[in-house]
């Protein structure tokens, strides 16, 4: 499989829209697929980690319009599968016109405009129901698909929510910081009597006032400079509190439970931020960028605030695992197949043992356990029963899901879960693209599919609206005591 990226990076532009393609061309490139930037403009530090990901890198010249030779890099490279987009200054004109040229289309966007794709990707936080993007045929959207080295994932695994005192302050406000937001937060910070905390300072090579930073650091006990800082997962892993801005780092800290204080440094940062505070996963400043005095009193605020900076470090953590990036390469590639069978009498002690694991029962109708002769009589039912269909899912040979089909005329309801152990991984969606299919061929006289979830299961709720499911009634439940 070929994948040609189209990104950019600037001292103007920022590195935030090749970054996080480059986590998503790493999981690619792992998967098998071979992987082609394609950049108008590109800093050297970043072709250096594109070409040590095993990429390669196309220039475009900008002498013809961008679609053109965008399909000029695209047939170099010998064709692709599919072209992921990650731009401001190119949108739903731009896509149609490259998929003209044959490839299916991504596109990586968090400004909710009108795209011509096959999937969009929008990692922010936005309230539910998400009615982001309407017409495009599959949404991915909200933090479980940022696009995160995997690095963050394993921190993530060997780290525990902050509920301490702040011991260790980093500062980073972006690969590029044009504006110097970073000299702004350090001379706030000499008015804060950190005593004791260590204070990492993290900016990029292309930094305009790295050697004022530099400067500080030296200054201040405790305070040490970094430069394009290859692990930012293990730094992080160290952090009790960080200042950051509002764009794709917003969710490496989360990731990693960092509680942060965050800026917003470039105008489509506002709505991310303004979005993630409402949620519980960030600390955020009302207005424009505060004055030295008032960042000040909201950093003191913070670093004497535990109980605030345990809420924002597990609201962050819930939010995002650092698996996004595996999730988005999966749809691209695909991997190895889904595949329905029904069930048969060698299938009814696994499925008692996965529908009574935790993981299944807080997402089901009921989550009582179930006793072995109680599942014994219900599988035997199903099993007899004509209007029902009972499904495994297998991928590879292994078990993958479950899937229930009770069927009434033209209409199916269906019920859907994960073997344990199997979530996380992006495979919800495919295995309900899966049943669908199962049901087109096998049950050609169903016309409408239904469902059944509980308010409090989100991640069902998700993955039938960004399915295309839509709610059209609400069941109401009471229990009348004696």
């Amino acid at each position: 499989m070929r994948i040609l990226v189209r990104a950019d990076a600037s001292a103007g532009l920022g590195t935030g829209h090749v970054m996080r393609c480059l986590q998503l061309a790493r999981e690619l490139v792992r998967g098998g697929a071979d992987v082609v930037f394609a950049s108008r403009t590109l800093l050297p530090e970043l072709e250096k980690r594109i070409a040590g990901a095993g990429c390669g890198i196309v220039r475009l010249a900008g002498r013809e319009p961008d679609a053109a030779e965008s399909i000029a890099a695209m047939e170099r490279a010998g064709g692709c599968d599919w072209v992921v987009v990650d731009s401001y200054e190119l949108g739903e004109d731009w896509e149609r016109a490259v998929a003209a040229a044959g490839p299916r289309v991504l596109a990586v966007d968090d400004l909710e405009r009108r795209h011509a794709c096959d999937i969009v990707v929008d990692q922010n936080v936005a309230p539910l129901p998400d009615d982001r993007y309407p017409g495009c045929p599959r949404r991915l959207l909200g933090p479980r698909y940022s696009l995160l080295h995997p690095s963050f994932a394993h921190a993530a695994a060997r780290t525990a929510p902050r509920d301490g005192p702040v011991r260790r302050l980093l500062v980073s406000l972006g690969g590029v910081d044009a504006a110097d937001a970073t000299g702004r937060v350090l001379a706030a910070l000499d008015a804060v009597d950190t005593g004791p905390i260590a204070i990492d300072v993290v900016v990029g090579r292309s930094q305009p006032n790295r050697a004022g930073v530099a400067r500080w650091c030296e200054s201040r006990t405790g305070a040490a400079l970094h430069v394009d800082v290859d692990d930012m997962a293990a730094m992080l892993a160290e952090a009790d509190l960080a200042i950051g801005a509002g764009g794709s780092s917003t969710w490496e800290r989360c990731a990693v439970g960092v509680p942060t204080l965050a800026l917003c440094i470039a105008g489509n940062q506002e709505k991310v931020i303004a979005a993630a505070s409402r949620a519980g996963l960030l600390y955020a400043i009302d207005g424009a960028f505060p004055s030295p005095a008032d960042l000040a009193r909201h950093v003191h605020a913070l670093i004497h605030s535990s109980g605030l900076r345990a809420h924002l470090s597990a609201a962050g953590r819930a939010a995002v695992d650092g698996r996004g990036a595996m999730r988005v390469a999966a749809m691209l590639t695909g991997g190895p197949a889904l595949r329905l069978r029904e069930a048969h009498e060698g299938d009814r002690d696994a499925m008692h043992r996965w529908r009574n694991d935790p993981s299944v029962r807080t997402v089901s109708r009921s989550d009582e356990a179930i006793a072995p002769e109680g599942h014994r009589r219900w599988f035997a039912a199903a099993m007899a029963d004509d209007e029902r269909d009972l499904l495994i899912a297998e991928r590879d040979g292994e078990p993958a899901g479950v899937v229930r089909f009770d069927r009434a005329d033209a209409t199916a309801e269906i019920s859907i879960y994960l073997v344990p152990g199997r979530q996380g991984r992006g495979e919800g969606t495919a295995l309900l693209a899966a049943s669908e299919r199962w049901l087109k061929e096998n049950r050609p006289g169903v016309r409408l599919v239904t469902a059944t979830v509980r308010p409090e299961n989100r991640a069902s709720l998700a993955l039938f609206r960004r399915c295309g499911y839509s709610e059209r009634e609400t069941h109401f439940v009471k229990g009348l005591r004696d």
